[in-house]
């Protein structure tokens, strides 16, 4: 038996003794992310053409994009436009995404020669309208205004011709429909920032309704050849065809082989309904019966008894690595490994891991990690008040978006990339419209690229428009809501709710700075003791506006930088480090000992869908020690982390 010393409240406290015990075993209702990158990934509606790449036209240009060395299939959102012309040719795509300008400082989309392809191209993003509006646009080609060649879908105006076309995207903005929407969102309690806590999953009579009608959207859309071709062959013989369909998707869907009275049943279901409907409709209904079965709905992290623990069993352990790199069921190789029984070997599980992460699916996955994360899911649908921020539009906030994106794929997955790269940075992901946000006039076009950023920006991911603006109110920036956010979400130090007679935060005026009025909340002796843990870190970054803009003054006064981070390692350590501005804050968490350790806690939560108790902190604490001493790769801890013998180790009773 183990114990360990957990961290105390001020320094000449003695810690708590603790028994070390291996994570509870859990029944695990997918999320909402969870449930679509499923569906997603079963029926084959995402599939890159999985390449290696150095650019676009490596890729198949209509659909994909080179991201990282990798194709990746383009979101619903990204738009590419071809000319087939001349190299010499000019070619500009005009619209009111581009200003309707060939100008590059007002935003032109000027296409660029690929000699591979033998065309004009460019992407871009093109945010979506409502079903019954649509944009019209032309190509200028060598200062000649005409339609889309490419496009039969033609109006006039004017005696012009103009391209029309309608972009219909779900609500994040991924894929043209989402099976989740209208889900009920998820809980999370204190601690836990993502989006599948265990504990939280619970089925209302909501979610039901919801269940019920996408299972049913879902079984009348999907293309039913990427099930089993035997689906669309009328010579096929139906008895061999259903029981292909039932084992194949059961395998997918359910994460594991179907028992023989799994699998006679849904073919005994197909019989029955058979002569009342055609072969295709009762093919349909076997996928909705799946899709409304518990055993997608929930996955299991049981195990069996093995001595004093409970071992997960291959298709669990198969499950739990998917959705821990992929948010996602697992592939035919895993299931494959599975079903050989191969999984309880970490040699194994590191050998998939390394594969899994060079994925698409892993992209995809590290995106959502750092949203939820860093507290910026749901950039598309942030808004400000726009009599203050006018330029608070939704090309601004898509922009934020794919900053953030490209941030997480390259330090979460890349072979290079550290902690302290989350942090040192002089560098970051931009296009002409965020650049310009950040004061930068000589970067043009909609894509995005690596590009350097001003110096008082080069914080890292706390220089990002999305953190920033995403830890502000509606109508100004907020020193509380951005201190906050590094305590809880950088630093894992999390603090109480404020007393009943805190007060309310200052509301803006004309008279004062911002940062003067949180300085005279805060001075109250009722708030100080939890504002001296907040205000220090969050009033110097009140240089940066609740848009991400930067100023040096508010209302003529000028903004001070200067900052004070109190108790880094732990709260009641009676530390305190000056620095200067965001680059100073961000060099301390970059150097900290707490911030590789809470973001080694932060992987860990998302792994277990729990925030941990005492009794996992020796692990933790083990976990953070090899991630620092082995220079803070992020993809190593992912790999490590799945190979640890405590992945697969569950405790014998939930207590």
């Amino acid at each position: 038996m183990i114990f360990i010393l957990v961290a105390c409240s001020t320094p000449d406290q003695p810690e708590i003794l603790a028994e070390q015990k291996p994570i509870a075993p859990q029944v695990r209702l997918l999320s909402r992310r969870e449930y679509r990158n499923t569906i997603m990934d079963v029926l084959g509606v995402e599939v890159p053409s999985g390449q290696s790449c150095q650019q676009d036209s490596d890729c198949d240009l209509e659909t994909e994009s080179c991201r990282f060395q990798q194709c990746i299939v383009d979101d619903c959102s990204t738009t590419t436009f071809t000319y087939e012309g001349a190299p010499n040719d000019e070619v500009y795509v005009l619209g009111s995404f581009s200003n309707w300008t060939t100008d590059p400082y007002w935003g032109a989309w000027k296409m660029e020669w690929d000699e591979a392809k033998g065309l004009h191209y460019i992407k871009g993003d093109i945010l979506p309208k409502h079903i019954t509006e649509k944009y019209r646009y032309q190509f200028s080609v060598n200062g000649e205004e005409i339609a889309d060649p490419q496009n039969d879908v033609v109006e006039y105006h004017n005696g012009e011709p103009y391209s029309v076309m309608r972009v219909l995207c779900s609500t994040n903005g991924r894929y043209e429909t989402d099976p989740t929407d209208g889900f009920p969102a998820e809980s999370r309690g204190p601690g836990f920032h993502f989006d599948h806590q265990s504990s939280r999953g619970i089925v209302t009579s909501g979610h039901l309704e919801r269940y019920i009608r996408s299972a049913d959207w879902i079984s009348q859309t999907i293309n039913l050849e990427t099930l089993s071709s035997c689906t669309l062959d009328s010579n096929s013989a139906e008895e061999i065809c259903i029981a292909d369909v039932v084992s194949s998707l059961g395998a997918k869907l359910f994460r594991r082989q179907l028992r023989a009275d799994e699998q006679q049943k849904y073919i005994a279901s197909y019989e029955n309904i058979r002569p009342e409907y055609s072969a295709e409709d009762s093919y349909r209904e076997i996928v909705f019966l799946m899709l409304s079965s518990p055993y997608f709905l929930y996955r299991t992290e049981v195990g069996d008894v093995t001595g004093e623990h409970r071992i997960l069993n291959n298709n669990e352990i198969a499950s739990a690595m998917s959705y821990f790199l992929w948010g996602s069921s697992p592939d035919t190789t895993l299931l494959q490994l599975a079903e050989e029984g191969k999984l309880h070997d970490a040699a194994v599980r590191k050998e998939q891991a390394e594969r899994m992460l060079s994925s698409h699916k892993a992209h995809r996955h590290a995106k959502d990690f750092f949203s939820y994360w860093l507290g910026t899911q749901g950039l598309r649908n942030l808004s400000k008040d726009l009599s203050i921020y006018p330029g608070f539009t939704p090309d601004l906030t898509v922009a934020f978006e794919r900053e953030i994106e490209s941030y997480a794929v390259e330090l979460m997955l890349q072979e290079t990339a550290t902690y302290k790269d989350f942090f040192a940075r002089e560098k970051s992901y931009l296009n002409q419209r965020l650049a310009f946000q950040y004061d930068i006039f000589d970067l043009y076009g909609p894509n995005i690229r690596l590009a350097t950023v001003p110096e008082e920006r080069q914080g890292g991911l706390l220089g990002t428009g999305a953190w920033l603006s995403a830890h502000s109110t509606e109508n100004k920036s907020s020193p509380f809501r951005r201190g906050t956010a590094v305590r809880e979400r950088i630093l894992c130090q999390e603090l109480p709710e404020p007393p009943a007679i805190a007060g309310v935060t200052p509301e803006p005026n004309e008279e004062t700075s911002n940062q003067q009025r949180f300085e005279a909340h805060s001075s109250n002796a009722q708030c100080y003791g939890c504002h001296v843990y907040i205000d220090g870190v969050g009033l110097p970054l009140e240089r940066f506006d609740a848009d991400g803009t930067y100023r040096k003054r508010e209302n003529g006064h000028l903004i001070s930088t200067e900052g004070e981070l109190w108790d880094i390692d732990y709260m009641g350590q009676n530390r305190c480090d000056r620095f200067e501005g965001l680059r100073g804050l961000a060099d301390l968490l970059a150097e900290s000992n707490q911030g590789p350790n809470c973001f080694v806690r932060q992987v860990f939560r998302s792994a277990i869908g729990e925030v941990e108790t005492p009794a996992q902190e020796l692990l933790i604490r083990n976990m953070t020690e090899k991630f620092t001493q082995e220079g803070g790769s992020t993809r190593k801890l992912l790999i490590d982390m799945v190979a640890d013998s405590s992945f697969i180790t569950r405790r014998l009773e939930e207590e």
